[in-house]
């Protein structure tokens, strides 16, 4: 089965998605599939490698660096997102996200009629440190969080998470 992954971080990133979607794309390689993972390129400028039998596919990105030295943003994928559908033709799309890029693979997937997968990773407490004042509005900051999230993961066939404690539909 042809599997293209998407997400916001990707090896070498050592963060909880990262691990979690190395473990995850590598151990379907392992298991015979052709899997390409999707993700804003670490270095700035796409690329294209293979790591352990995963095509990986690095979009053009930004560097976040002022907020998080691992975080990187695509803005405007769409042209690589269709080109990279074009030659590997997915099967099934995996987002492990909600974030631009995810959003667009999903976009895509939704077009060309492909199912699509999601696993949520996240939870509003992951950018809390980087929002000056929160207390004041957390019940606000939540919601809006949330529903952020939602806005893309009711769209999907299947949502997973890996805990409990960041569920795949929250408040749904």
């Amino acid at each position: 089965m042809r599997i293209l992954i998407a997400g916001t971080t990707y090896y070498p990133a050592l963060n909880g998605q990262s691990i979690f979607t190395v473990n995850l794309a590598e151990g379907l390689a392992k298991h015979g599939h052709q899997v390409l993972m999707v993700f804003p390129s670490d270095e700035g400028r796409a690329y294209r490698r293979e790591r352990k039998g995963v095509q990986m596919a690095a979009v053009h990105s930004l560097g976040l660096g002022l907020w998080h030295a691992d975080a990187f943003f695509s803005p405007f994928p769409g042209h690589a997102v269709r080109k990279l559908f074009d030659e590997f033709k997915p099967e099934i799309v995996h987002i492990q996200d909600h974030y631009p890029l995810s959003r667009v693979v999903l976009h895509e997937a939704r077009r060309r009629g492909i199912k699509v997968a999601a696993t949520n990773h996240f939870m509003p407490e992951n950018l809390a440190p980087y929002v000056p004042g929160l207390s004041r509005i957390k019940p606000v900051y939540d919601w809006i969080l949330w529903r952020w999230m939602l806005s893309t993961y009711n769209r999907v066939d299947v949502a997973t998470a890996q805990s409990q404690r960041a569920p795949a539909g929250h408040a749904a």
